[in-house]
């Protein structure tokens, strides 16, 4: 993100954090979330960061993900690390660090978040 990408980053899982205190975890709150969190920005770049950083990160808190965010997660990885690096326009380290999480989204076995194991 051209602004703080760490920042963003930090917001998202404040974000998510906060949501979960305020309503019950179930599958459409999730949803609820996912619309209410992504940016709506016209920079496909600033757009990929904060799912990268949302798909990421409600997969830390939860230790799964419901189907939609599995399927959409990994396809938003493959995306990112098939970018040439210069169209994130991030820092060194923010790319790093994008690159890191889109890895780990995309190879990891991540177990299915569904209303019974929420």
């Amino acid at each position: 993100m051209k602004e703080d990408y760490f920042t963003a980053k930090e917001d998202m899982a404040d974000i998510i954090d906060n949501n979960f205190r305020i309503r019950k975890r179930t599958l459409p709150n999730i949803a609820r979330l996912y619309d209410d969190a992504m940016p709506c920005v016209h920079d496909q770049a600033d757009r990929l960061v904060g799912e990268i950083h949302f798909y990421y990160l409600l997969w830390k808190k939860f230790g799964a993900l419901p189907d939609w965010c599995l399927q959409n997660g990994k396809q938003k990885a493959e995306t990112v690390l098939a970018a040439d690096p210069d169209f994130f326009q991030i820092s060194p380290d923010a790319y790093a660090d994008l690159i890191c999480l889109a890895k780990e989204l995309l190879s990891a076995e991540i177990p299915l978040l569904t209303e019974e194991n929420i």
